[in-house]
């Protein structure tokens, strides 16, 4: 059982509270590593100490739990106990915003570069750690202001990639690097005992194959004007044709905003006798077993909670090409 220790944004150690014992320490801990998302993390404790500690810096406290780092976003105290709300150091993106981009920034460019040329200019205090060797060019262009999290996710998710912010303890600094998706040889199954609890989920609820924008133009009058366009993923008739109305007012963004809106195919397990960080990470592609059957799978995310005992739960995607 990891103590979780606890920084603050210049990486001087503020607190470290240690698994419950003596009527003081964490109850539970529950966390979320994505391969391409902010995370989350949630700390149920008891210790009037810490308590302290957060009110007086509860805007700039990292925390460091095992292989998980993350950040305070919150908390609430009760009478019966304490808890704290936060997300992985990736989520750290979600503070900054990248203004639009031009097609010099980005033509020919591969979503690897696109992102970290645009946390170059822009999040100063974010700094660039070893490339992940992105080969593949795309065709991506932001014409309006966006949450860095969004545009980054969005651009590497062209390419089946995903991100991470890490803390730096030696030079103290925070990292942001690219992540691809690496081939592992395990194999995930209750036949040979390092998983059990499976759970499959699948929802079509925000599937959409077509959506309308009002697209902004300049009219032959030289004048601001709008007007609605379509524009569709697959070719779907009837019934099985699903349309929606997006936010966006240029076909790039309403691109983007169309390739979101995707069924989900979920896979979820618990895993015994494997460790994350060390067995498989985020990005790797497994094979999962169920029965005889056996398919290749990517890790989207992990959860990760301490209670009464320790688990990890890794989520499954399809390889989507």
């Amino acid at each position: 059982m990891n103590d979780v220790i606890f920084y603050d944004f210049d990486f001087n150690l503020l607190y470290i509270l240690p698994p419950f014992a003596l009527d003081t320490g964490y109850i539970s801990a529950n966390a979320t590593a994505e391969f391409c998302g902010d995370g989350s993390f949630e700390l149920v404790f008891a210790d009037d100490g810490l308590k302290s500690v957060i009110e007086g810096k509860k805007d700039e406290i990292f925390v460091k739990w095992g292989k998980f780092e993350g950040f305070l976003t919150g908390f609430k105290w009760e009478e019966d106990k304490s808890t704290l709300f936060g997300m992985s150091l990736s989520g750290l993106l979600h503070r900054a915003v990248f203004p639009p981009t031009t097609a010099l920034q980005t033509n020919n460019r591969t979503a690897e570069y696109i992102v970290r040329d645009m946390i170059s200019q822009n999040c100063t205090w974010l700094n660039l750690g070893d490339e992940a060797g992105f080969t593949a060019k795309v065709e991506f262009q932001s014409d309006k202001y966006q949450s860095a999290d969004v545009f980054v996710s969005d651009c590497l998710k062209l390419d089946n990639g995903g991100f991470e912010i890490y803390a730096d303890f030696t030079n103290k600094k925070f990292m942001f690097r690219c992540l691809k998706r690496t081939e592992n040889e395990l194999i995930i199954s209750e036949n040979l005992l390092n998983a059990y609890n499976f759970t499959t989920t699948y929802t079509n609820k925000e599937l959409a194959f077509g959506g309308w924008y009002e697209e902004e133009y300049t009219n032959g009058d030289g004048e601001a004007a709008k007007r609605w366009k379509y524009i569709s993923t697959a070719e779907k008739a009837g019934i099985r044709k699903i349309d929606t109305v997006l936010s966006s007012n240029t076909k790039a963004e309403a691109e983007k905003e169309l390739k979101r809106l995707n069924s989900q195919y979920d896979i979820e397990a618990e895993t015994k006798d494997l460790i994350f960080g060390t067995s498989y990470k985020l990005g790797d592609i497994v094979r999962l077993q169920s029965g005889d059957v056996t398919v290749k799978k990517v890790i989207s995310s992990v959860d990760i909670w301490q209670e009464e005992t320790y688990g990890e739960m890794p989520k499954f995607n399809d390889l989507e090409e």
